[in-house]
């Protein structure tokens, strides 16, 4: 059976837990720690880091500033087209 490519969705979602899992390591943040910051509770948060497309704008932008991701981490999270 031919594999399936996954869909420009799975591939965005892939993309943005990567970074927010990089951006949790570099500034050595945990679920609770993150949660707090969003004001929902831990478990809110890891379902929406399972599935980004459920975070609110509001949190999104707390959690940009929370990781301090750079300009095209951030672009990218907000759905912007960062051209290379």
């Amino acid at each position: 059976m031919p594999k399936v490519l996954p869909t420009e969705v799975v591939k965005r979602d892939r993309e943005i837990k990567s970074i927010i899992i990089a951006g949790m390591t570099r500034q050595a943040k945990t679920d609770e720690e993150i949660a707090l910051r969003l004001h929902i509770t831990k478990r809110c948060f890891q379902d929406r880091k399972r599935n980004p497309g459920m975070f609110r704008l509001k949190e999104l932008w707390t959690l940009t500033k929370e990781l301090n991701l750079n300009g095209t981490e951030r672009a990218t999270i907000m759905g912007e087209v960062v051209v290379k």
